[in-house]
């Protein structure tokens, strides 16, 4: 048994099963028993005070897509990125992950020079703990994927909440398979833990938050 509470809210209950959207009460400190969708709905919830109606709008299916953007900078002087968290409905289909910018740098090699030199046009976005999961009519979400790290071209629209459009999934670790189901629903996990603990809709760090809905 965990100690995850819930906020007993109207149109998330508290009673709603498992896998289904609940709202994380604060006295929450067991972190194991938070599923992605409670993280997510958390987060929304909260993201509410300075943008009203984002929760409503994420989960009314009315709204073919959502999309919610925490961009911040992250390192030390002269090593710092950006880091943006990506939550994204399209349909019934649901991206969150961490993607890093400066992106993936890629190389060409001059042959002539005999020397690899920069090559903007062939860099990528960088993800970390990329998740795709599905929100059924029932309300249940269900986790489909979950990378540890892939890339995709930029812009960042052109990632979606399609796994498909990810490239050079799990790089370096190939023999992990991000459908199987320990790996998916872990990462999942991870990113919940995440977004919890560190409060990720707090406006600190100098976080910038971009909501658009259509």
């Amino acid at each position: 048994m965990t100690s995850v509470k819930y906020i007993d809210h109207p149109k998330f209950p508290a009673s709603a099963p498992l896998n289904h959207p609940h709202i994380l009460d604060a006295s929450t400190t067991d972190v194991s028993g938070i599923r992605l969708c409670d993280a997510i709905t958390t987060f929304l919830y909260h993201l509410d005070a300075r943008f009203p109606g984002t929760l409503d709008a994420f989960y009314d299916k009315k709204n073919k897509e959502v999309k919610v953007v925490r961009t911040s900078t992250q390192g030390k002087p002269g090593a710092q990125f950006e880091l943006n968290l990506v939550i994204w409905r399209m349909h019934d289909t649901v991206l969150v992950g961490f993607s890093l910018l400066p992106s993936f740098q890629c190389t060409h090699l001059d042959k002539q020079a005999g020397t690899f030199t920069p090559d903007t046009r062939l860099n990528r976005l960088a993800w970390k703990a990329g998740t795709r999961s599905i929100w059924d009519a029932q309300g249940q979400w269900t986790t489909l994927f979950g990378a540890r790290t892939a890339l995709s071209w930029p812009p960042l629209e052109y990632a979606g909440p399609n796994h498909y459009k990810f490239s050079l999934v799990n790089m370096g670790d190939w023999s992990v398979d991000p459908k199987e189901e320990k790996e998916k629903n872990g990462m999942a996990a991870k990113l919940a833990e995440i977004i919890w603990v560190v409060r990720m809709w707090e406006e600190k760090a100098g976080a910038v938050f971009r909501v658009e809905v259509s």
